[in-house]
Parts: structure tokens; sequence; C-alpha cells
């Protein structure tokens, strides 16, 4: 039997891939120095927090490398903020956190306004 096979979380990230998902929130690209605090441990993580939305984030570690931490339950600390949230993604580019709490829309503008910046666009290799 191949049920787990057309799951609906695997036909969710088919049609995410093929651009047919829309996202709740829009994402609102940024570079803000941040912590990331795992809590079931003491490891304190720094990096960048690269993408802000309503009801999530990205954080890009210090780090040259990631680990897949899918799952894990943490607290992103960056200026006037310390979210809590799940990881959702271990991505090359940094870990997908989806918050346990919207951010307030007044609150999230200013810190665009601030912080924000254009999303970062993949640079092509040149051949020759």
């Amino acid at each position: 039997m191949m049920s787990g096979l057309f799951n609906g979380e695997a036909l969710g990230r088919f049609a995410e891939r093929r651009g047919q998902l829309r996202r709740r929130h829009s994402r609102h690209g940024c570079s803000v120095l941040a912590t990331l605090q795992f809590m079931n441990s003491a490891t304190l993580m720094y990096g960048l927090v690269t993408e802000v939305s309503v009801s999530g984030l990205r954080f890009r570690p210090a780090k040259s490398f990631l680990l897949e931490r899918n799952g894990a339950q943490v607290s992103c600390a960056f200026e006037q903020f310390r979210l809590p949230g799940k990881i959702v993604a271990s991505r090359a580019n940094g870990y997908g956190i989806a918050l346990h709490e919207e951010i307030d829309l007044t609150l999230l503008e200013a810190f665009v306004a601030e912080f924000g910046n254009e999303p970062e666009k993949p640079v092509r290799a040149r051949s020759g």
C-alpha cells in the first residue's frame, strides 16, 4: 500500500515548489543581528535574521554549516523582540522558524521600515 506516497504534506511541498501555493503573510527581507536559543539545552547560536513576517522568520547562523533541527523549540532575540517558535525548515540559507504568536503588524511595519531590505536574489554562476 502506498498511502504515504501521496499524503497531503508531500503534495503541499510539490505544489509549493511549483509556485501554486501562497503564503498567508508576506515576507520582508532584512538584515539584523540576532541570537537563537534552543529551549531543550543551553545552546546559543549567533547569526542574522534575514527574513521576517507576521508569523515567522528566517535565521541564518554565523556558522558555516547547519544541522538538521526541524521540530526544535527555540527563542530568537533581536532588537526589541524575543520570539519563541519552532524550527520548521533547515536549509542552506538558514532555519525557517514558525512563531508561536504572531508579531503585531504595527511593530513589524516599524521594524521593516528601519531594518528591511530587498529579498536576496539568486546569483547565477557565469559560464565561460
